[in-house]
């Protein structure tokens, strides 16, 4: 009757096979993603956590999965720590700027977005919505004496006013 649940029953065969392999991180990541589901984000968190590995050496999915726990629990302070190192793995791309830029506006901290968003500029470039989201985001921060000096650093750096327009629309 107690592993009913087909998941509660996975659960129980990840726990085993992981409590044999501590270092798989495969398994304890499956693990975790099992509890997490299960609305276990902070028995997830403690379990990976419980790793103790440099932070530098942990594969994307485990600082993926760190960061998002992270944000389950609100502790956006965590977050921003692993999606800095998720983003410095992949500089080329930008590929979590997204996901941190959320969790960032989620945390009410528009400094460090601000700061974010100006180190991955050049990598990302200037899509029109972050344009727009940027300035809506100064806007709400009632840091409108930054929008100038912003407009002006993206038009240098793309010579175009397009998305000027139609952030004014």
């Amino acid at each position: 009757y107690k592993y009913a649940n087909k998941m509660d029953y996975a659960a129980l065969f990840f726990e085993k096979a992981a409590s044999f392999d501590l270092e798989s991180e495969y398994l304890v990541n499956s693990l975790a993603e099992l509890q997490r589901e299960n609305g276990s984000s902070q028995s997830a968190l403690t379990l990976l956590k419980a790793k103790n590995k440099p932070l530098d050496s942990l594969s994307e999915e485990s600082l993926l999965l760190l960061a998002q726990l992270s944000l389950d629990l609100n502790q956006y302070d965590s977050a921003d720590v692993y999606y800095d190192i998720l983003t410095r793995k992949q500089p080329q791309e930008g590929k979590y700027w997204w996901e941190w830029a959320q969790s960032l506006e989620e945390a009410k901290n528009f400094h460090k977005l601000a700061d974010v968003n100006r180190q991955l500029i050049p990598i990302i470039g200037y899509p029109e919505p972050f344009i727009l989201r940027q300035l809506l985001i100064y806007s709400i921060s009632k840091r409108q004496e930054e929008i100038p000096p912003f407009l002006e650093e993206v038009y240098r750096e793309t010579g175009d006013v397009k998305w000027l327009k139609d952030a004014l629309k």
